[in-house]
């Protein structure tokens, strides 16, 4: 199926979650908000929604620093 995450459109494997998603990118959930077609998900759903083709991510890394 076909997503756009952070403005690129990504072939993934249907069925994915977002979890699956995260995990086939090696990215760390704890460390991620998630925008699910304009919606910010829960961390805690992120293993329960399960996502379908055309729908709109954003994936947003928090990082730690500054002033």
């Amino acid at each position: 199926m076909t997503l756009t995450i952070n403005g690129e459109e990504t072939q993934v494997p249907a069925p994915s979650s977002i979890g699956d998603l995260l995990r086939s990118h090696n990215i760390r959930p704890e460390i991620v908000v998630v925008e699910l077609n304009g919606d910010i998900s829960a961390r805690s759903d992120f293993e329960r929604i399960q996502l379908n083709d055309g729908d709109e991510l954003e994936i947003v890394q928090m990082m730690a620093g500054g002033r």
